[in-house]
C-alpha cells in the first residue's frame, strides 16, 4: 500500500514535470512566434518607409524641375518679347538711318550744284559739270562735259545751309549705324539665349517625365 502511494506520488511528480516542459515549450514557442511577427513588423514599416521616403524625393525631385521648366518659361517669354521689341526697333531705326542718307546725298548734290531745287538735277548756274554726274552722287572729276540744264533758273537752298545740313545727316547716318550695329548684336545674343533656354526647357521636361516612370 505503501509502495503504491510512493508510486503515484512519483507518476505525478512526473505528469507535473511533463505539463512545466511542455508548457514552457508552448511558451517559447509563441514566444519565438511573437518575435518573428515582430521583426516582419519591424521589417514592412522599414520597406513602407524606404517607399514612402523614396516617393517623397521622387515628387520632390519632379516639383523641383517642373519649377525650373516654369522659371525657364517665364525667361523665355521674356527674351521672346525683347526680341520683338529690338526687331521692330531695328526696323525703325533702318527706316530713319536709309531716310538720312537720301537726305544727305540730296544735300551734297545741292552742295556741288547749288540752287537746284529737284533732286538729281544739276546746277542750272554751270555751264559744265564732272563727266558722268548727271545729278547723282559722283565724285568723279576727270573730265567735264557741257551742262544741259544750264538755262533752268536758280531755286533752292544756298551751298553753304546744303553743305551744314550734308554733316547733319551724314553724323545722323554714323549714329544710327552705330545703334543698329548694337541693335543687331543684342538681337544675335538674344536669340542664342532663346535657342539654349529652348533646349534647357526640353531637358527639363523629358527628366521629370523619366522621373514620373519610374
Amino acid at each position: 500500500m505503501k509502495g503504491e502511494f510512493h508510486d503515484a506520488k512519483v507518476a505525478t511528480g512526473e505528469h507535473n514535470r511533463q505539463l512545466a516542459n511542455d508548457e514552457v515549450e508552448r511558451l517559447r514557442q509563441q514566444l519565438s512566434y511573437i518575435s518573428e511577427w515582430q521583426n516582419g513588423i519591424e521589417r514592412t514599416n522599414r520597406i513602407h518607409r524606404a517607399r514612402d521616403l523614396a516617393e517623397y524625393l521622387q515628387a520632390s525631385k519632379i516639383s523641383e524641375l517642373q519649377n525650373q521648366v516654369e522659371e525657364n518659361t517665364y525667361g523665355l517669354e521674356e527674351l521672346q518679347e525683347r526680341l520683338a521689341f529690338l526687331q521692330k526697333q531695328e526696323i525703325e531705326i533702318r527706316d530713319e538711318m536709309y531716310s538720312s542718307m537720301r537726305n544727305a546725298a540730296r544735300y551734297r548734290r545741292q552742295y556741288y550744284y547749288p540752287g537746284v531745287y529737284q533732286t538729281g538735277a544739276p546746277d542750272p548756274s554751270a555751264s559744265t559739270f564732272p563727266e558722268g554726274n548727271l545729278g547723282v552722287d559722283n565724285t568723279n572729276t576727270q573730265g567735264m562735259t557741257a551742262n544741259p540744264y544750264a538755262s533752268q533758273p536758280k531755286s533752292g537752298i544756298s551751298s553753304d545751309a546744303a553743305i551744314s545740313r550734308f554733316y547733319t545727316y551724314k553724323g545722323r547716318v554714323q549714329r544710327q549705324q552705330d545703334q543698329l550695329a548694337q541693335i543687331r548684336a543684342e538681337i544675335s545674343g538674344i536669340q542664342r539665349r532663346i535657342a539654349q533656354t529652348t533646349k534647357t526647357i526640353k531637358d527639363l521636361q523629358k527628366k521629370a517625365s523619366n522621373e514620373a516612370v519610374k
